[in-house]
Protein backbone atom coordinates (compact mmCIF):
# COMPACT_ATOMS: atom_id res chain seq x y z
CA UNK A 1 0.00 0.00 0.00
CA UNK A 2 1.79 3.09 -0.97
CA UNK A 3 1.99 6.62 1.74
CA UNK A 4 -0.83 8.08 -0.22
CA UNK A 5 -3.37 5.21 0.45
CA UNK A 6 -2.32 4.75 4.04
CA UNK A 7 -3.16 8.74 4.14
CA UNK A 8 -6.31 8.08 2.64
CA UNK A 9 -6.77 5.16 4.95
CA UNK A 10 -6.47 7.11 8.06
CA UNK A 11 -8.44 9.95 7.20
CA UNK A 12 -11.52 7.39 6.43
CA UNK A 13 -11.37 5.93 9.52
CA UNK A 14 -11.32 8.97 11.47
CA UNK A 15 -14.57 9.71 9.58
CA UNK A 16 -16.16 6.02 9.54
CA UNK A 17 -18.19 6.56 12.88
CA UNK A 18 -19.83 9.64 11.19
CA UNK A 19 -20.74 8.01 8.07
CA UNK A 20 -22.29 4.76 10.02
CA UNK A 21 -24.22 7.33 12.39
CA UNK A 22 -25.40 8.49 8.65
CA UNK A 23 -26.35 5.75 7.65
CA UNK A 24 -28.52 4.75 10.88
CA UNK A 25 -30.04 8.26 10.69
CA UNK A 26 -31.12 8.17 7.01
CA UNK A 27 -32.69 4.65 7.56
CA UNK A 28 -34.38 5.70 10.69
CA UNK A 29 -35.81 8.96 8.64
CA UNK A 30 -36.61 6.68 5.84
CA UNK A 31 -38.94 4.12 8.35
CA UNK A 32 -40.43 6.63 9.70
CA UNK A 33 -40.97 8.83 6.40
CA UNK A 34 -39.55 11.94 8.13
CA UNK A 35 -36.88 13.55 6.30
CA UNK A 36 -36.42 16.46 8.48
CA UNK A 37 -33.10 15.85 9.61
CA UNK A 38 -32.09 15.73 6.56
CA UNK A 39 -33.39 19.17 5.69
CA UNK A 40 -31.93 20.61 8.72
CA UNK A 41 -28.16 19.35 7.48
CA UNK A 42 -29.18 21.35 4.52
CA UNK A 43 -29.42 25.07 5.67
CA UNK A 44 -29.51 26.69 9.56
CA UNK A 45 -32.56 27.47 10.48
CA UNK A 46 -33.37 30.87 12.05
CA UNK A 47 -36.20 32.06 14.48
CA UNK A 48 -36.45 35.82 15.97
CA UNK A 49 -37.77 37.16 18.96
CA UNK A 50 -38.49 40.09 21.20
CA UNK A 51 -36.68 41.74 24.00
CA UNK A 52 -38.58 44.07 26.57
CA UNK A 53 -36.92 45.25 29.26
CA UNK A 54 -34.63 42.19 30.37
CA UNK A 55 -36.47 39.60 29.05
CA UNK A 56 -36.12 37.74 25.66
CA UNK A 57 -39.40 36.16 24.77
CA UNK A 58 -39.37 33.85 21.40
CA UNK A 59 -41.65 30.96 20.26
CA UNK A 60 -39.76 27.82 19.61
CA UNK A 61 -40.41 24.19 18.49
CA UNK A 62 -40.31 21.61 20.88
CA UNK A 63 -37.35 19.88 18.97
CA UNK A 64 -35.13 22.72 18.31
CA UNK A 65 -32.28 22.57 20.93
CA UNK A 66 -31.93 25.75 22.20
CA UNK A 67 -28.57 25.50 24.02
CA UNK A 68 -26.72 24.78 21.12
CA UNK A 69 -28.13 27.58 19.29
CA UNK A 70 -26.56 30.71 18.32
CA UNK A 71 -27.68 33.71 19.73
CA UNK A 72 -27.12 37.27 18.02
CA UNK A 73 -28.42 40.38 19.51
CA UNK A 74 -27.72 44.23 18.54
CA UNK A 75 -26.66 43.67 14.98
CA UNK A 76 -23.41 41.16 16.47
CA UNK A 77 -22.66 42.95 19.57
CA UNK A 78 -23.32 39.94 21.12
CA UNK A 79 -22.97 36.91 19.52
CA UNK A 80 -22.13 33.12 20.57
CA UNK A 81 -23.54 30.07 21.42
CA UNK A 82 -26.59 30.18 23.92
CA UNK A 83 -24.57 27.71 26.08
CA UNK A 84 -21.04 29.38 26.47
CA UNK A 85 -23.13 32.95 27.36
CA UNK A 86 -23.83 34.51 30.92
CA UNK A 87 -27.85 34.03 29.47
CA UNK A 88 -29.89 32.00 31.98
CA UNK A 89 -32.89 30.46 29.54
CA UNK A 90 -35.96 28.16 30.18
CA UNK A 91 -39.07 26.87 28.84
CA UNK A 92 -42.53 26.62 28.93
CA UNK A 93 -44.87 24.43 27.15
CA UNK A 94 -47.63 25.94 24.94
CA UNK A 95 -48.80 22.99 23.03
CA UNK A 96 -47.52 20.36 21.94
CA UNK A 97 -45.46 21.78 18.73
CA UNK A 98 -44.27 24.95 19.93
CA UNK A 99 -42.64 26.16 23.72
CA UNK A 100 -42.19 29.83 24.88
CA UNK A 101 -38.25 30.04 25.56
CA UNK A 102 -37.21 33.01 27.90
CA UNK A 103 -33.92 34.71 28.22
CA UNK A 104 -32.75 36.60 31.17
CA UNK A 105 -30.48 39.52 29.85
CA UNK A 106 -30.05 41.56 33.02
CA UNK A 107 -26.21 39.76 33.20
CA UNK A 108 -25.87 41.96 29.63
CA UNK A 109 -25.24 45.43 29.05
CA UNK A 110 -25.94 46.61 25.97
CA UNK A 111 -26.04 50.07 24.57
CA UNK A 112 -28.59 51.16 22.58
CA UNK A 113 -31.17 48.71 24.52
CA UNK A 114 -31.99 46.08 21.90
CA UNK A 115 -35.51 44.84 20.94
CA UNK A 116 -35.36 41.37 19.32
CA UNK A 117 -32.57 38.85 18.85
CA UNK A 118 -32.12 36.01 16.67
CA UNK A 119 -31.00 31.86 17.16
CA UNK A 120 -30.03 30.02 14.35
CA UNK A 121 -29.25 26.29 14.53
CA UNK A 122 -27.05 24.07 12.10
CA UNK A 123 -26.34 20.61 12.83
CA UNK A 124 -22.54 21.72 11.61
CA UNK A 125 -21.71 24.02 13.99
CA UNK A 126 -20.86 20.51 16.44
CA UNK A 127 -17.76 21.03 14.27
CA UNK A 128 -15.63 23.63 14.76
CA UNK A 129 -14.29 25.76 12.11
CA UNK A 130 -11.39 28.16 11.25
CA UNK A 131 -11.37 30.82 12.07
CA UNK A 132 -13.74 30.43 14.41
CA UNK A 133 -17.33 31.22 13.52
CA UNK A 134 -20.77 29.79 13.36
CA UNK A 135 -21.41 32.01 9.83
CA UNK A 136 -23.04 29.96 7.71
CA UNK A 137 -26.30 31.59 6.82
CA UNK A 138 -25.97 31.62 2.94
CA UNK A 139 -23.23 30.18 2.51
CA UNK A 140 -23.91 26.17 3.66
CA UNK A 141 -21.06 25.09 1.36
CA UNK A 142 -18.40 26.98 2.64
CA UNK A 143 -19.50 26.44 6.04
CA UNK A 144 -19.20 22.72 5.67
CA UNK A 145 -15.98 22.89 3.58
CA UNK A 146 -13.90 25.13 6.74
CA UNK A 147 -15.33 22.32 9.26
CA UNK A 148 -13.91 19.54 7.01
CA UNK A 149 -10.68 21.04 6.38
CA UNK A 150 -10.13 22.23 10.44
CA UNK A 151 -10.74 18.60 11.50
CA UNK A 152 -8.62 16.97 9.19
CA UNK A 153 -6.01 19.41 10.07
CA UNK A 154 -6.63 19.09 13.66
CA UNK A 155 -6.12 15.36 12.98
CA UNK A 156 -3.20 15.83 11.42
CA UNK A 157 -3.78 15.76 7.58
CA UNK A 158 -3.20 18.53 5.38
CA UNK A 159 -6.00 19.78 3.59
CA UNK A 160 -6.71 23.21 1.67
CA UNK A 161 -10.31 24.05 -0.08
CA UNK A 162 -10.55 25.32 -3.80
CA UNK A 163 -14.20 26.81 -4.78
CA UNK A 164 -15.62 25.41 -8.49
CA UNK A 165 -18.81 27.12 -8.92
CA UNK A 166 -21.24 26.39 -5.81
CA UNK A 167 -18.84 23.04 -5.23
CA UNK A 168 -15.95 23.73 -2.50
CA UNK A 169 -13.46 21.26 -2.97
CA UNK A 170 -11.65 19.85 0.01
CA UNK A 171 -8.39 17.94 -0.85
CA UNK A 172 -6.47 16.54 1.86
CA UNK A 173 -2.99 14.45 1.61
CA UNK A 174 -3.16 11.32 0.46
CA UNK A 175 -5.63 11.76 -2.65
CA UNK A 176 -8.75 12.23 -0.62
CA UNK A 177 -11.18 14.72 -1.72
CA UNK A 178 -14.47 16.14 -0.14
CA UNK A 179 -16.92 17.59 -2.89
CA UNK A 180 -19.61 19.69 -0.46
CA UNK A 181 -21.92 21.39 -3.09
CA UNK A 182 -25.13 23.79 -2.98
CA UNK A 183 -25.11 27.20 -1.25
CA UNK A 184 -27.11 28.75 0.28
CA UNK A 185 -28.50 25.11 0.84
CA UNK A 186 -26.36 22.06 0.46
CA UNK A 187 -27.61 19.75 -2.07
CA UNK A 188 -24.60 17.32 -1.59
CA UNK A 189 -21.36 15.71 -0.11
CA UNK A 190 -19.37 13.46 -1.86
CA UNK A 191 -16.14 11.92 -0.58
CA UNK A 192 -13.69 9.83 -3.15
CA UNK A 193 -10.60 8.76 -3.28
CA UNK A 194 -9.15 7.30 -6.87
CA UNK A 195 -12.14 5.33 -8.37
CA UNK A 196 -13.81 4.84 -4.94
CA UNK A 197 -16.43 7.35 -4.15
CA UNK A 198 -19.25 7.77 -1.15
CA UNK A 199 -22.02 10.25 -1.84
CA UNK A 200 -24.67 11.69 0.74
CA UNK A 201 -27.24 13.41 -1.69
CA UNK A 202 -29.54 15.63 0.62
CA UNK A 203 -31.52 17.06 -2.14
CA UNK A 204 -32.64 13.46 -4.07
CA UNK A 205 -32.35 11.49 -0.59
CA UNK A 206 -29.76 9.01 -1.45
CA UNK A 207 -26.65 7.61 -0.14
CA UNK A 208 -23.48 5.71 -1.10
CA UNK A 209 -20.92 4.16 0.77
CA UNK A 210 -17.99 2.62 -0.74
CA UNK A 211 -16.81 -0.95 0.86
CA UNK A 212 -13.06 0.26 0.38
CA UNK A 213 -13.72 3.71 1.45
CA UNK A 214 -15.88 2.90 4.83
CA UNK A 215 -16.42 -0.89 5.28
CA UNK A 216 -17.61 -0.81 8.24
CA UNK A 217 -21.01 1.07 7.38
CA UNK A 218 -20.91 -0.76 4.23
CA UNK A 219 -21.14 -3.84 6.49
CA UNK A 220 -23.58 -2.30 8.33
CA UNK A 221 -26.19 -1.93 5.66
CA UNK A 222 -25.22 -5.24 4.06
CA UNK A 223 -26.15 -6.69 6.92
CA UNK A 224 -29.99 -4.82 6.80
CA UNK A 225 -29.91 -6.18 3.15
CA UNK A 226 -29.38 -9.24 3.67
CA UNK A 227 -32.06 -9.93 6.65
CA UNK A 228 -35.83 -11.08 5.74
CA UNK A 229 -36.57 -7.99 7.91
CA UNK A 230 -35.78 -5.12 5.61
CA UNK A 231 -36.10 -1.62 6.51
CA UNK A 232 -39.60 0.03 5.11
CA UNK A 233 -39.74 2.45 2.82
CA UNK A 234 -35.97 2.75 1.38
CA UNK A 235 -34.76 0.87 -1.38
CA UNK A 236 -31.47 -1.21 -0.74
CA UNK A 237 -28.54 -2.73 -3.29
CA UNK A 238 -25.63 -3.55 -3.20
CA UNK A 239 -22.98 -4.51 -6.13
CA UNK A 240 -19.95 -5.77 -3.67
CA UNK A 241 -18.45 -2.27 -3.85
CA UNK A 242 -20.97 0.13 -3.29
CA UNK A 243 -24.43 -0.08 -0.85
CA UNK A 244 -26.87 2.33 -2.18
CA UNK A 245 -29.84 3.18 -0.17
CA UNK A 246 -32.57 5.56 -1.69
CA UNK A 247 -35.51 6.94 0.21
CA UNK A 248 -39.03 6.20 -1.12
CA UNK A 249 -41.16 9.09 -0.28
CA UNK A 250 -44.76 8.23 -1.19
CA UNK A 251 -46.37 10.19 1.47
CA UNK A 252 -43.14 11.59 3.24
CA UNK A 253 -43.20 14.36 5.85
CA UNK A 254 -39.90 16.43 4.64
Amino acid sequence: MSQDDLDADRVCKLLEHWVVLAVAVFITGCARRNFSVLQLLREPIRLSGTIQGNVGVAEVPTWFPVQESVIEVGGGALYGKLRDLPLPARTDGANQQMVRLQIDFSRISLSPSPTSFILTYFPWFRFLSEPLNFDAVGRAADYVADCARFLLARNGTAAAVETDGETRRVRAAGGLEIAITGTPALRSLALSHGPARTLFDLEAKRIEVARRMFPAAYAAGQELLNTPDRPLHVDMASDGERLTLTAVESDAHV
